[in-house]
């Protein structure tokens, strides 16, 4: 594996959480990417603020975390994209991402807050939005970087276009009822980016 990726809704119980532990450290350990799309669903848990405390704990080891507009307040204590990006990264993540629907995307990379325009899209159902965008993040990710090390030499273009190809399987999504469905074909997304993300050798 390239990327180890973690989501929260399976760590309301204990060994999850554990075992969630263990794969980072493992992750590190080996050098490969770690990445992060909490995914909230509050409602699950039983105290909202045990997943407060556990996210604190895990993304300080994340390389990678996504965040939706909605989320950022809750684990970041701000309602501002800018500063949660901020204080994403003063917690050690490298590239803290957050989606914004139809206004696409802003990360921050080596002190820049870099906005990623949305692709346009006839909105059917935005269910899996989020998950097509994390998608075609780690795609992106995974062939332009083969490890950790990798992802700390790109460049703001590079990232820039990896966000926007992201932006753009999010979008295809949104058009087809259903999260897995609406997943596009490779081709659907390169005939509307052509020539973006190049794989690594």
């Amino acid at each position: 594996a390239r990327a180890v990726h973690l989501g929260t809704n399976s760590l309301i119980w204990k060994p999850a959480q554990k075992a969630a532990e263990l794969m980072v450290q493992a992750a590190q350990k080996a050098g490969k990417l770690v990445t992060c799309d909490p995914n909230l669903r509050l409602h699950i848990w039983p105290d909202p603020e045990d997943l407060r405390a556990l996210l604190a704990h895990l993304l300080p080891s994340v390389g990678v975390v996504k965040l939706s507009e909605d989320e950022i307040r809750f684990v970041t204590g701000t309602g501002d994209v800018e500063e949660a990006l901020l204080a994403l990264r003063k917690l050690g993540v490298a590239l803290p991402v957050i989606t914004r629907a139809a206004q696409g995307a802003v990360f921050l990379w080596q002190g820049k807050v870099v906005r990623v325009p949305g692709v346009a899209a006839k909105l059917v159902d935005s269910t899996g939005a989020g998950d097509g965008f994390m998608a075609g993040l780690l795609f992106g990710l995974t062939r332009l970087f083969p490890d950790a090390e990798g992802l700390g030499r790109a460049g703001v273009g590079e990232l820039r276009e990896i966000v926007t190809f992201a932006n753009a399987v999010a979008a295809r999504v949104v058009e087809r009822l259903g999260a897995v469905a609406g997943l596009p074909k490779l081709a659907e997304v390169e005939s509307a980016l052509p020539g973006v993300l190049q794989p690594v050798h």
